[in-house]
């Protein structure tokens, strides 16, 4: 939950859209290759990271609107608290497909899901 509250507040994405992130719209920049690469391929050994906020757990599975749809650089904080989660999932089959902040079955989570567990984070702060 830590890198997701972390995410919500730094990177302005929506809580539908972060619910739905998978670890393929995870990406860094590889400067020699000058394009953006899925970290799952790329590793985290670059200095530019970025999400993709292409899809949502809405119901369509899109955005809210088209121009929604966008590629966020994200803060070394966030970068930090994706290895740690990633290191944690690294067991899970297919991580490339996998949601970032899923369920423990790799499902996407619930709002309810996201509130229950923000107040546990809150109560241990």
């Amino acid at each position: 939950m830590r890198a997701y509250i972390v995410h919500s507040l730094l990177t302005g994405a929506r809580t539908e859209e972060l619910r739905d992130l998978r670890w393929d719209h995870v990406v860094a920049y590889d400067e020699p290759r000058r394009f953006w690469r899925p970290i799952t391929e790329a590793g985290w050994d670059h200095d530019q990271f970025a999400i993709h906020v292409w899809r949502s757990v809405r119901q369509s599975g899109d955005t809210k609107t088209v121009k929604s749809r966008r590629s966020l650089r994200i803060p070394n904080r966030c970068v930090t608290a994706l290895k740690v989660l990633m290191t944690e999932q690294k067991d899970l089959d297919r991580l490339s497909e996998r949601r970032v902040f899923g369920t423990k079955t790799g499902t996407a989570m619930t709002a309810e899901n996201v509130r229950r567990d923000f107040r546990t984070a809150i109560k241990g702060v």
